[in-house]
């Protein structure tokens, strides 16, 4: 967290953390992957989103990291413009690290993820069609890319365009998610004076860090189409090389164990897989994506392969607490709530 170091210049009150507040309008396209949502071809999701947060421009953050960023929640509205898939009610915090910080034109990368409440899910009765998702309890996730025209320093016209993904993460079922990719035009006004110091770009690591988690994480996942289908277990080990500032190489095993009942065998239920991916870091908060090969799957599984994307937090640089996305290709399996440690 950047601390905040105010001067008094000339009258004006100068921050190295300002608030920032914008508002977004968003349009997009439903991403039709499968023949199971050709029902939905041609629809175009439209929404209003609203951000708050704080810009970090500390000599902390750019000395230690080699970059700025932004961090901050998001709140909005999308609505699906189908009357099967209804609407959501989304809040996402994210972590939005700079590009360029003190030039008209801005960009910027950002990650998000939250929770939701949707309007019309599955009902085998009453809404069959929507296979994307069935329960009023939603997890969403966003990877976004920014640019910022400033008219002057504090106010900005935004343009965004953004891959957002929307699933209950496996906790029932059906649950194919929705996938679309959206876009929008946007104005943001930070609230405070501030300054902003060059990148010194000449400082580098002397050594590379390393680092080793071990994270046991939780699914209560249900599934409506196969009744037997039960809580997940899961345990991973992740080993974290540190390639630049601000990202690194992942590799490590993941050991997972679905209480299914409708699975006689032990070997059914056990997963036990290896996987390689990239992680990106900005202070404490890592965003990861990683694909994995399974040794042993469950019967449940429907593939080799497998995706994890995940969004960790480090308290003290020692405990970790996060959430992990596992997929089979655009199929969410489960969403896990993790806690764990670092070495």
């Amino acid at each position: 967290m950047a601390v905040l170091v105010h001067l008094q210049i000339e009258g004006q009150l100068i921050t190295d953390s300002p608030w920032f507040i914008s508002l977004n309008n968003i349009n997009g396209n439903f991403q039709v992957h499968t023949d199971k949502r050709q029902y939905f071809n041609g629809v175009n999701p439209y929404g209003v989103e609203v951000e708050v947060g704080k810009w970090l421009l500390s000599n902390n953050i750019q000395s230690r990291y080699g970059i700025y960023s932004k961090w901050g929640v998001q709140f909005n509205y999308t609505n699906f413009n189908h009357e099967d898939l209804g609407y959501t009610l989304n809040s996402l915090v994210f972590i939005e690290p700079l590009l360029k910080a003190r030039r008209k034109w801005r960009f910027s990368f950002k990650a998000a993820a939250g929770i939701a409440y949707t309007s019309n899910p599955y009902e085998k009765v009453n809404n069959p069609h929507n296979l994307a998702y069935s329960s009023y309890l939603a997890f969403p996730l966003q990877a976004s890319i920014s640019g910022y025209y400033f008219i002057n320093k504090q106010f900005a016209i935004k343009v965004l365009g953004s891959y957002r993904h929307l699933s209950n993460g496996g906790v029932k079922q059906p649950n194919l998610g929705i996938n679309y990719l959206a876009y929008g035009v946007g104005l943001e006004y930070i609230l405070q004076k501030y300054s902003v110091m060059p990148i010194n770009t000449t400082k580098f690591y002397k050594e590379k860090r390393k680092r080793l988690d071990v994270l046991i994480g939780y699914s209560q996942k249900n599934d409506t189409l196969n009744s037997g289908s039960e809580a997940i277990l899961n345990v991973l080990v992740n080993k974290s090389f540190e390639m630049s500032r601000n990202n690194g190489l992942t590799l490590g095993g993941m050991l997972e164990f679905q209480d299914d009942k409708s699975v006689e065998e032990v070997d059914g239920k056990v997963g036990l897989g290896a996987y390689l991916g990239n992680e990106f870091y900005i202070g404490d908060v890592r965003f990861g994506q990683q694909l994995g090969i399974y040794a042993l799957r469950r019967k449940e599984a429907p593939n080799l392969l497998f995706q994890n994307y995940y969004l960790r937090y480090l308290i003290k640089e020692k405990w970790i607490i996060g959430a992990n996305l596992k997929a089979h290709g655009i199929n969410a399996d489960y969403i896990l709530l993790q806690i764990g440690f670092a070495i």
